[in-house]
Parts: structure tokens; C-alpha cells; sequence
């Protein structure tokens, strides 16, 4: 496992987007939720640079 620099965070959300979360994992392949939400944003900083 690697040691990586993290930050504990809750984030609260309608069932709607929950479905969506849900979704992505299965078709990305992903491990949780939390890493959907990990790689939505780190796609949203690379477009942003």
C-alpha cells in the first residue's frame, strides 16, 4: 500500500447522484465511491489548467 498525503472528508448527497456514483464505479471499474468522486475532480483540474 502506498503513503499518500489525504484528508478524511463527508460529503452528503442526494440518492440521485448516489445512483450516479454507483453507476460510474461499475463502468470505470473503481473500488468506492470516494474514488469516483477522486477521479471526477482530478479530470475537472486537468481541464481547468
Amino acid at each position: 500500500m502506498d503513503v499518500r498525503d489525504e484528508t478524511e472528508n463527508t460529503v452528503h448527497l442526494s440518492p440521485e447522484l448516489v445512483k450516479v456514483l454507483d453507476q460510474r464505479r461499475r463502468e470505470w471499474g473503481a473500488t468506492s465511491r470516494g474514488e469516483v468522486v477522486e477521479m471526477l475532480l482530478g479530470w475537472m483540474k486537468k481541464k481547468s489548467a
